[in-house]
């Protein structure tokens, strides 16, 4: 079904409530709009994951499960629901799933798969052919193709939002495009791309997977380059 594409007051309203302290309570149907506006706005989707994820709490799955489900793009909560989970602590996360089972009932894929942000890119330009060639699975879990972590400012590293194999997908770019770097260059590389932290030590784990390359120097000022094979005469 078709997304209308908001105007410029549902923006500010819904921008209004979602970065005001919550006292009283917000009704699940108040969730809609915005978070179908992140389709158009990737700030939207930001204050929207961000209110979410401190809020879930208050909010019974139920009705948000039937708002959700009366929607025109279902999987769009989806995908939304799955990045809140990083601002869930540990002790948590079992509720969180729980809470984020019932709320997502009934909920599936699109089908077929389809980026997720809407006329932010020229069409068939580099920025769409990276959201296509770089979707992370946390994307494509729910029939969307994109890159984008709605966790911008944090410090923390999150590497469990990127799975090993989209973050070798982004390595093997780095490969082609550089004779030689470092792990610096690759933390630089994922946070440029995805807007996402992970530590040194992962990163590190990542390169040593990687059987075409070779590496030089202590692990702190390690570099790195793309072995060749020698051709056969």
């Amino acid at each position: 079904m078709k997304i209308s594409v908001p105007n410029q007051n549902h923006l500010i309203e819904d921008y209004s409530r979602l970065q005001s302290d919550l006292k009283k309570e917000i009704q699940p149907a108040e969730l809609i709009r915005p978070g179908l506006n992140s389709h158009f706005d990737p700030r939207m989707m930001e204050i929207w994951v961000q209110f979410v994820g401190k809020n879930w709490q208050k909010l019974n799955p139920v009705p948000f499960n039937q708002e959700i489900l009366k929607s025109p793009d279902p999987a769009t909560f989806g995908l939304l629901l799955n990045q809140c989970e990083l601002f869930v602590g540990p002790a948590k996360k079992k509720l969180y799933k729980a809470w984020t089972a019932t709320a997502l009932a009934g909920v599936g894929p699109n089908q077929p798969v389809r980026l997720y942000f809407i006329g932010l890119n020229s069409f068939a330009g580099k920025e769409m052919q990276k959201d296509r060639d770089l979707a992370l699975s946390l994307f494509l879990k729910w029939g969307y193709l994109g890159r984008e972590i709605a966790v911008h400012n944090t410090q923390k590293a999150i590497p469990a939002v990127l799975k090993k194999a989209d973050r070798l997908t982004i390595l093997k770019q780095l490969v082609a495009q550089k004779k030689r770097f470092g792990v610096g260059d690759y933390l630089e590389r994922l946070e440029f791309e995805c807007r996402l932290k992970i530590t040194g030590r992962q990163a590190q784990r990542d390169l040593s997977s990687v059987s075409n390359l070779k590496k030089s120097g202590r692990t702190k000022d390690a570099s790195y380059a793309k072995v060749t094979k020698a051709k056969k005469k």
